[in-house]
């Protein structure tokens, strides 16, 4: 039992009417963007669906190392379970 991440797409607007401006996008599935990220908590690894972190008995963190972006942001990304359900939730904010 797990959590995935597949893909993550992070985009900044230098305001409200601004045009959004890709900042960061990550496919989790290839070997190259293990280095964008790093665990905080859990146990992560590699595969061929994502980055995954294995059993639920601890909460997995994982941090991008990506320049603060300041205004409006937005973040879309593909999360899943493969165990009960429960909050797959994505935090923004600076360490």
């Amino acid at each position: 039992m797990g959590l995935m991440a597949a893909s993550i797409l992070l985009a900044a607007a230098a305001s409200p009417a601004a045009e959004w401006e890709t900042v960061y996008e990550g496919d989790l599935t290839q070997g190259r963007v293990i280095n964008d990220w790093i665990p905080v908590t859990g146990d992560w690894s590699l595969t061929s669906e994502g980055m995954k972190k294995t059993g639920v008995a601890t909460e997995g963190l994982l941090m991008l190392r990506v320049p603060v972006v300041k205004g409006a942001v937005r973040i879309d990304y593909e999360a899943k379970s493969d165990g009960p359900p429960g909050d797959l939730s994505l935090q923004l904010g600076i360490k």
